[in-house]
């Protein structure tokens, strides 16, 4: 990386998603720091782990993704991406929206109506 040392800072902050009760959603991300930085994924105050229910991804450029597999209803709620390095630290968050039925959305606990 050219300049030298920096802070961890987000060009691809993450965007809502929206996914149905089985399918999978993704969020996606593209930060920048040097030293490069770590990246810790958080749904509400708990951290995320890759594994059956989770897919995390990190590439050297720097993007990477959180997929969500097999979406239910418990799933709905903030995420967050956190990426840190000796200099400091970003964050980045965005609702995960679960599709209930037809007729309007479930996200946490709220349901918001189609229009």
């Amino acid at each position: 990386m050219i300049g030298g040392p920096q802070s961890p800072h987000f060009v691809r902050k993450l965007n809502p998603a929206h996914c149905v009760q089985g399918a999978a959603a993704v969020f996606e991300y593209n930060v920048t720091g040097q030293p490069t930085p770590i990246i810790h994924w958080f749904k509400g105050n708990d951290q995320i782990f890759s594994g059956v229910h989770y897919t995390i991804i990190h590439t050297p450029d720097g993007s990477g993704s959180l997929m969500v597999n097999n979406c239910q209803r418990e799933d709905g709620g903030l995420y967050f991406c956190k990426a840190s390095n000796i200099l400091g630290e970003a964050t980045s968050s965005a609702e995960l929206i679960i599709a209930q039925d037809q007729e309007g959305y479930i996200s946490g606990t709220e349901i918001i109506q189609k229009l």
